[in-house]
């Protein structure tokens, strides 16, 4: 798996140990030129499961590059309306090809092979309204289980979402935590670390952004979890590779300042609440 470097944005490629492959999001604009590099070079075709974790630009917009250089199987979709150009591009893409769309709610199970699955934890009906951002707040969030060790997707997820979702006591309990919202205070809430309990942070966010993420409160409550914390500004792309049992973190820039590998052994990394 992948947490590509597409700036201030997201990008997440997953391919499982039996080839099967998912994207959640793909990045602004640009994004979708450099997932699509990334998959011509690993010899990726194919996106069995094309994933939007909610229509802004920063996540959907490279999909409208991408779907004219990889073959796309079904499209993922949280299904909240989002009046904006790209997004209704986004739509009449899906609906002029006949791409299978569907519409994510919590429960539904998208397998990966024999070992490896993404379980969705939210959004579920009713949908909220009135919040901050009700498309952040509705943001698909998804947990890939692969064997023994699994990795929590949180899209832009708002301290609503969190809230929901730990109350839904659904296994959340992981030892990588994508972070949501590029780090911004509105997310990565107390209960949210404390239900996740991630040995491995990410965050997904472009240098120098004018939103000043990622928070510093959001860092130093990830750091003082006990989890180490990656940056895709600093890190480049992050690897995240897994036999089920141990979690291979590979950094993309040789940064002197951090560790380019971090393994985490399966006593730390198996397990979690049910």
């Amino acid at each position: 798996m992948r947490i590509i470097d597409v700036g201030q944005g997201d990008a997440i490629l997953i391919r499982s140990a039996t080839g099967e492959t998912a994207l959640i999001d793909a990045g602004p604009g640009s994004g979708g030129k450099k997932v699509a590099r990334e998959c011509e070079r690993l010899g990726i075709r194919r996106i069995d499961h094309a994933i939007l974790s909610h229509a802004h630009q920063d996540h959907m917009g490279g999909y409208l590059r991408l779907f004219d250089k990889v073959e796309v199987g079904a499209v993922v979709d949280p299904g909240f309306a989002h009046g904006t150009k790209t997004y209704a591009r986004f739509l009449k893409h899906v609906e002029d090809t006949g791409l299978p769309y569907i519409v994510a709610r919590r429960g539904l199970e998208i397998p990966l092979g024999p070992q490896a699955k993404l379980v969705i934890l939210g959004p579920e009906d009713p949908l909220f309204r009135g919040t901050r951002s009700d498309a952040n707040a509705n943001s698909l969030v998804a947990r890939l289980d692969v064997g023994e060790v699994c990795m929590v997707f949180t899209g832009d997820a708002e301290l609503e979402t969190e809230e929901r979702i730990v109350a839904s006591k659904q296994r959340l309990r992981c030892p990588v935590l994508k972070v949501a919202h590029h780090g911004s205070k509105h997310s990565t809430s107390d209960g949210w670390v404390a239900a996740v309990k991630a040995k491995v942070a990410i965050v997904s966010v472009g240098r120098r952004n004018r939103y000043g993420h990622p928070d510093d409160g959001v860092i130093r409550r990830l750091e003082a979890s006990g989890a180490r914390v990656y940056r895709t500004d600093l890190d480049g792309t992050v690897v995240i590779r897994t036999d089920g049992r141990r979690v291979m973190i590979i950094t993309e820039t040789a940064n002197p300042e951090r560790v380019p590998r971090e393994a985490v052994p399966p006593a730390t990394a198996v397990g979690g609440s049910r």
